[in-house]
């Protein structure tokens, strides 16, 4: 039982980081180069 209970916290933990993530690339915040895109001059596309 504690061996499940784990594992849903590490599941819940990745959740929560890629869906983080995911927001924040669709905000723009986050580019492949790992800085602000806003202010890249669109270098990054």
């Amino acid at each position: 039982m504690g061996t499940f209970l784990v594992l849903l916290a590490v599941v819940a933990v990745i959740v929560v980081v890629c869906r983080s993530i995911y927001n924040d690339r669709k905000k723009g915040k986050v580019g492949s180069c790992g800085c602000d895109c806003s202010k890249c001059g669109g270098s990054c596309h």
